[in-house]
């Protein structure tokens, strides 16, 4: 699921701008995709480290929608429970 995909401030349809392509990957983590923060792609496994990351955009001057945060706090139960019980030990993190 996305909480938000790269969109240009003058696009035609009046969408909010946004710098993030933000989502759950069905790998068991949250993905900020061709993240600009010098990372290809950072991956949280957890929504905290998720916002601590789109803070960081913030930070810089990124284009981040006002209810990518909400959104992501919104979901944090479901989504950190699934995370935590995804099989992340191929990667060495479990």
């Amino acid at each position: 699921m996305s909480y938000c995909r790269f969109c240009p401030a003058d696009n035609p349809y009046g969408w909010p701008a946004s710098d993030l392509y933000v989502y759950l990957d069905c790998g068991g983590y949250l993905c900020c995709c061709g993240c600009t923060l010098g990372e290809t792609s950072s991956r949280a496994y957890c929504t905290a480290d998720m916002v601590a990351h789109v803070e960081e955009h913030k930070r810089a001057g990124h284009a981040v929608r006002e209810d990518l945060i909400p959104a992501l706090l919104d979901d944090a139960a479901e989504n950190d429970r699934w995370m935590r019980e995804y099989d992340v030990d191929k990667e060495g993190l479990a």
